[in-house]
């Protein structure tokens, strides 16, 4: 009986182990990301928004998807952030055919935390909305624009 329990616990934990097992180059094995990569832009009047979205590799071998923004108000630069800063990075893997690919970013001015969702609606426009990371008793404004469309440059 022993034996018996023992080996079943033994299975339990190989299965278990084995089905978290995390493949670093998922993000990246999926052509569908590369739909999101490159400049993407915003505008209206003298404001302007622009996203950088590459991919990257970090010193301990994994690939993900960074970037960079830039947020311009009445022609002048607020905010001017970069994956050096740790500003925003990819969540998760993307499912194949998907049209949706969530970030998680800092709002550099706020120091807030969001999660960014970027939904391709066509292969030059997506729609930009960010919404709270559910961090306890942080409100949902944002000093970067939280709910835009932009359009891919070539």
């Amino acid at each position: 009986m022993k034996k018996l329990i023992l080996a079943i616990l033994l299975l339990t934990v190989t299965l278990t182990a084995y089905s978290q097992n995390v493949k670093p180059d998922s993000i990246l094995e999926n052509d569908y990301s590369s739909n999101y990569l490159g400049t993407w832009s915003w505008k209206k009047k003298n404001d302007k928004f622009r996203l950088n979205l590459i991919k990257a590799n970090l010193t301990n071998g994994i690939r993900l998807i960074t970037g960079s923004y830039l947020y311009i108000v009445n022609s002048k630069e607020v905010v001017n952030a970069s994956m050096e800063d740790g500003t925003f990075w990819i969540l998760g893997d993307i499912p194949r055919n998907s049209t949706v690919l969530t970030i998680a970013v800092i709002d550099k001015l706020s120091g807030k935390q969001a999660n960014a969702t970027l939904t391709l609606l066509d292969n030059n426009t997506i729609k930009w909305k960010l919404t709270n990371a559910g961090v306890r008793g942080q409100d949902s404004s944002f000093s970067i624009p939280s709910d835009i469309t932009l359009i891919k440059h070539n």
